[in-house]
Order: C-alpha cells, then sequence, then structure tokens
C-alpha cells in the first residue's frame, strides 16, 4: 500500500512556504494538454448536434421545417383561429359566426362555454387510479434504472480507469461535530489520524493519508497544516504557531524541540460533489437573467418562492436536469442557422467548418457569440462530471481549468483559492501518487 511508505510522506515533496512563482508554475503545467481535451469534447458533442438538426429538417413549399416548426405553427394557429364545432371549418379568432351556408353557428358562444365549463366532481375524481406502496416502489425503481442508464451512456466514451478489482471501503463513525472552525477541525483531523492508524498518532502502518473536504473545512484546513507546529518532546500540537513557541519557553527552556508540522501527512484534496454543486450554482447565477428563470418558469417553477429555489440550486438532481436541457437546447438553435445555410447551398454540415468558419469569422452578433461562449462552460461542467464518474483525472482537471474563469469573474474567493492551492498540489505530486488520488 502507497501509504504505508515514508518515501511518499508529503514532507517529502510539500515545501514549507508557497510561493508566488510556484504557484504560477503550478498553473501553466499541462493548460494546453486541457485545452485541446476540452476542444475535443467540444467538437464531439456539437458534431451530433448539427448531426441531430440536419436529420431533422423536412422539405416544405417556404423551405425547410423541423418538428419544432410544426409545433410552432400549431401552438400559434391555435392562438390565433377557432374551428366550428359543426362544419370544422378554420376562422380567425375574432370572428364571431360562422359564415357556411346551413351552419351559421355562433362561435363566440362556444368559446365562451368551452372556457368556463368544468367536470363534474365525480367525473374529474374518475381519472385517478390508486395504486399500492409496491406499485409506487416499482415505477421509482424503473425511472431510477432509466435515469442511470442515461447518465451512465452520457459518459461512455471517455476511458476509465476503475481498479480491478475494487476497492473495499469501510465506513467509520461520524465525528459529530460542525466542522466549520479552527477547533472543530482540529478534533477531525486528529481522530482521521487516529482512526487510520497514522504513525504520529500511536499507528503502526500509515505515513500519510488522503482527506477529502468540502468548500469551508478546506479553506481552513488550509490554514491549520502550515500553521499547526507540533512539539515531538510532548507528542502534542499547537496552534496558533505562538502557542508553540510559549510552551517552548514554559516547558522545555533548556531544549530546542524540532519545530514540525503537525498534520504534515494530510494530502488535502477537494471533494467532487461539492465542488461541482458550485459550479452549476455559479453558472445559473451567471445566466439567471439571460435565460435561465425563462427556463425555471418552463419547468414550471412559477411563483417567486419556487424561483428562489431553483436559482439557489437547492436540488442539485433538479440543477443537474436544467443544465441537461439548457446545454442540448441552446445548441441546437445555435446550430440550426448554419445547418440550414448548408442545405441551401447543397453543402454537408460539419463541425470543423461550423466552428472554424461560421463561429470565427461569420457569426458577428454579441447575443448568438455569449450563448456559444456559455456552452463551453457547460461542456466543461459535463466533462468535470465526467471524469469524476469515470475515475479519469484528465477529464475532471479539463473542466475545472476551464470553468475556472467564471469562479475568477465572479465573486467566489474561496473557490479561487481552492482551485489555486489544488492545482499548486497536484503539481507536487509523486507520477505514483497522481495516479491513485
Amino acid at each position: 500500500m502507497l501509504q504505508t511508505k515514508i518515501a511518499l510522506h508529503p514532507q517529502q515533496y510539500m515545501p514549507k512556504s508557497v510561493l508566488l512563482a510556484d504557484l504560477e508554475t503550478a498553473l501553466n503545467m499541462k493548460v494546453q494538454e486541457r485545452k485541446e481535451l476540452s476542444c475535443k469534447e467540444l467538437y464531439r458533442y456539437f458534431a451530433a448536434r448539427i448531426t441531430k438538426i440536419w436529420h431533422e429538417q423536412l422539405a416544405t413549399e417556404s423551405g425547410w421545417k423541423d418538428k419544432i416548426d410544426v409545433m410552432l405553427a400549431q401552438q400559434e394557429q391555435t392562438k390565433n383561429t377557432k374551428v366550428c364545432p359543426k362544419c370544422k371549418k378554420l376562422f380567425k379568432s375574432s370572428k364571431r359566426i360562422c359564415d357556411n351556408i346551413g351552419c351559421k353557428e355562433k362561435l363566440h358562444v362556444i368559446v365562451h362555454e368551452e372556457q368556463h365549463t368544468s367536470k363534474p366532481k365525480n367525473e374529474m375524481q374518475s381519472g385517478y387510479v390508486k395504486i399500492s406502496c409496491q406499485q409506487q416502489l416499482e415505477q421509482l425503481s424503473t425511472i431510477s434504472t432509466a435515469v442511470m442508464t442515461e447518465e451512465i451512456r452520457k459518459h461512455q466514451h471517455i476511458p476509465h480507469f476503475h481498479p480491478k478489482p475494487p476497492p473495499m471501503l469501510v465506513v467509520a463513525d461520524p465525528i459529530m461535530c460542525n466542522p466549520n472552525s479552527f477547533e472543530t477541525l482540529l478534533n477531525v483531523l486528529r481522530t482521521i489520524g487516529s482512526r487510520c492508524g497514522i504513525k504520529r498518532y500511536g499507528g503502526v502502518y500509515r505515513e500519510w493519508v488522503t482527506v477529502y473536504m468540502d468548500g469551508l473545512p478546506y479553506y481552513i484546513v488550509i490554514n491549520l497544516i502550515s500553521n499547526t507546529l507540533y512539539c515531538t518532546i510532548c507528542d502534542c500540537g499547537f496552534f496558533p504557531p505562538e502557542t508553540f513557541t510559549k510552551h517552548c519557553c514554559d516547558k522545555h527552556p533548556d531544549q530546542h524541540p524540532q519545530q514540525i508540522q503537525e498534520f504534515d501527512w494530510v494530502v488535502l484534496r477537494i471533494g467532487p460533489g461539492h465542488y461541482e454543486m458550485n459550479m452549476k450554482k455559479s453558472f445559473v447565477e451567471l445566466n439567471w437573467e439571460v435565460f435561465f428563470d425563462e427556463l425555471a418558469k418552463c419547468m414550471g417553477f412559477k411563483s417567486p418562492t419556487a424561483l428562489k429555489y431553483a436559482k439557489g440550486c437547492h436540488d442539485n438532481h433538479k440543477t443537474w436536469d436544467f443544465l441537461n436541457i439548457a446545454r442540448d437546447s441552446i445548441a441546437d438553435e445555435l446550430v440550426r442557422p448554419y445547418v440550414l445555410k448548408c442545405m441551401a447551398s447543397h453543402k454537408v454540415p460539419t463541425v470543423e467548418d461550423y466552428i472554424g468558419t461560421y463561429i470565427c469569422q461569420e457569426v458577428k452578433n454579441p447575443n448568438y457569440q455569449y450563448m456559444f461562449e456559455q456552452i463551453t462552460y457547460l461542456q466543461a461542467i459535463f466533462n468535470y462530471r465526467g471524469g469524476i464518474r469515470r475515475n479519469n483525472a484528465d477529464f475532471m482537471l479539463c473542466g475545472k481549468q476551464e470553468f475556472s474563469h467564471i469562479f475568477f469573474a465572479r465573486n467566489h474567493p474561496k473557490y479561487q483559492l481552492i482551485d489555486v492551492m489544488d492545482s499548486y498540489y497536484r503539481s507536487l505530486y509523486p507520477e505514483i501518487v497522481k495516479k491513485s488520488t
């Protein structure tokens, strides 16, 4: 096991202090490779959407149409016209009497009756069917299976690095404290070290261990790792460093204990689930007034409270559904003008021509350019999620790198620091540790 090797202990490769030049070097590592991977995924996605839109077009007398055009035409027709129930003749919505000879039906009376007709109570209730608890569970199981199948299909093209056989997981007892302060996180780290068998806490085999944390704990623990000092004589830690100095003066005036960091055994990592949730929330807030509020209304979030709930991304699964719908629908609307242009000129549409020529040279509309840019950030979220699902660090880091622009453009100080420090720590890991974490 790697964690038993003292040669891979973090103190062997982690410096005592962080220099600005080192941060810049870490952030610039493999930038071009990840950019190329991100572009490759963007090309792959748009190629699929272009093919879909191309195959959906139907030739009509007035030009090319697809099912969206037909649906919109039907909605417009329903809104602006009405049909005589007797002779089935179509009239404008302002028409009051059917002018068909022998009919003369009063159209405005029919419309008024339709608007105010209510079904009897027993007839309305007859549409409800009682189902048993077992049937509900079976329906939920079917829906969950379909959702998981679709989720797996979306990321199936990404190479996976799942270990064989799968590692054994052990769920320990929870540490009953809120990890939101220096005091509680000191307790958390020491408990983890003791339970994992770290030698500093009396263990016999582990030299170091990887610890995953959400945003706020990660933000605090960065400070703890640097500033919690350990007295090798008394075998206890002190935070902040001033307490260690005072302890040495009071307890060991004639000795000079070695000054080491108590938590130098921690390989700190950001929890990917929490990081992804903040990516989604940041994207939704950025585009809320642009298009996301209208999308939420179309999805049934009508009241101010419901819209606030949608904007806050309180349900991670619904937010993921929103992002799926937004990505596919926006991409389809973006590529359709290009596909129609190619069909009019009898040319086969390709993703290389679409991005290389149409996007980069022909499109001048700032709204179009903005929506295309948002697709790149949506794709970054999908790349990050795909990398996590398939245990592929390249895809995960590629999505993280492409999306970091939004964290730095908006007010996200914690995740700005987390993004920089996570990149910095990864640049220092030995190759064998990078592959295992």
